[in-house]
């Protein structure tokens, strides 16, 4: 969006009022191009905003830089959180020391999208819904997948600790391996094995029995 600055006056290229999307990052400018010279050197640029938020009000005051490609033009590149979605009043706000010059009040809106969230005006600064923390979590787990562990046993990732976990899950093609005193007795050269849900042993004939738990025969 672009307006054009001249003494208190402002108006808007191409009669554009709209800045963008209430959840845009980064990707949209506001560019204030100066037309007039006021005699007070190194003015420095403010964008102030009022809107509006049911029964309450939303303020925020944006530095605007200027431009390295032209002197007359200030401009910010727009977070998500700099601005609440519908209507905001605004103006620009030149300062030189104590010297203060405010131009007129104009409009800009913010549309807003199919889901949509915004921590402009969230004291603790930007608090995404539950919707968006569990689309982040689920987006990190894909971008880990369950890798096969040298134990024989899937590894998971854990999003809360960022880091892989063995599970009790066995790998394909994996070779499994116990140890005695964890699920694994021996005695009388007889082996038995115990997991969570089920124990492996043989019997005096060689016979490989698998029984539940609570010791029935599965």
């Amino acid at each position: 969006m672009r307006i054009i600055l001249n003494g208190r006056d402002v108006s808007y290229i191409n009669n554009d009022r709209v800045v963008g999307f209430e959840t845009d990052n980064d990707v949209n400018e506001f560019i204030c191009v100066v037309e007039d010279s006021i005699p007070t050197p190194a003015w420095g640029y403010k964008l102030d905003i009022k809107a509006k938020l049911g029964n309450k009000t939303f303020y925020n005051t944006i530095n605007l830089t200027k431009s390295k490609d032209a002197d007359n033009e200030y401009s910010v590149l727009l977070e998500a959180n700099m601005l609440p979605q519908g209507k905001c009043l605004c103006n620009i706000r030149r300062i030189s020391g104590k010297k203060v010059y405010n131009s007129d009040v104009f409009e800009m809106w913010v549309k807003k999208p199919v889901l949509s969230y915004c921590g402009a005006y969230q004291e603790d600064g930007f608090i995404p819904s539950e919707f968006f923390q569990i689309e982040q979590r689920m987006d990190e787990i894909n971008n880990h997948p369950p890798v096969p562990d040298a134990s024989g046993y899937w590894k998971i990732w854990n999003a809360d600790k960022g880091e892989y976990e063995i599970s009790d899950i066995p790998s394909s093609g994996g070779t499994v391996s116990f140890i005695a005193g964890d699920g694994l007795d021996i005695q009388d050269n007889k082996i038995s094995i115990k997991t969570d849900k089920k124990s492996i042993s043989v019997n005096e004939d060689n016979e490989i029995y698998v029984n539940g738990i609570d010791g029935d025969v599965l």
